[in-house]
């Protein structure tokens, strides 16, 4: 859930950041300067009825359109994150709403359809 900014547009990023467009921070695990932006695998893996976990950034953009806990689980680092597949692997069963809910909200609300049909169907 974030992009990492390549040294040669460093520059234009503090440009950026200055004029209140993008936000940026050194990612704590990579050791990259880093922004946070929106990617469709996270809908793939919705629809994909997956258990999705998701890097808690600090940023946590995700939360603009799903929620921590009923839609995906954050981990915080890379011990966070062999503990919750340990745990989600052993335990499946447990997520069985969790994946099904979140399957019929992202199909609902971000497919074309939903996605038109909320944002689009009536504004114009």
């Amino acid at each position: 859930n974030c992009q990492y900014i390549m040294p040669r547009y460093q520059q234009d990023a503090e440009y950026l950041k200055k004029l209140g467009i993008i936000d940026y921070h050194l990612d704590p695990i990579y050791k990259k300067t880093s922004y946070s932006q929106h990617k469709s695998r996270n809908i793939d893996a919705f629809l994909g009825k997956s258990i999705v976990l998701i890097y808690q950034d600090g940023d946590d953009i995700i939360e603009d359109f799903w929620t921590p806990d009923k839609h995906f689980i954050y981990y915080k680092n890379y011990n966070d994150l062999d503990e919750k597949i340990i745990y989600i692997l052993s335990h499946y069963d447990e997520f069985e709403d969790m994946i099904n809910e979140t399957f019929e909200f992202t199909k609902k609300n971000y497919t074309t359809k939903g996605w038109y049909d909320r944002f689009i169907r009536g504004k114009y």
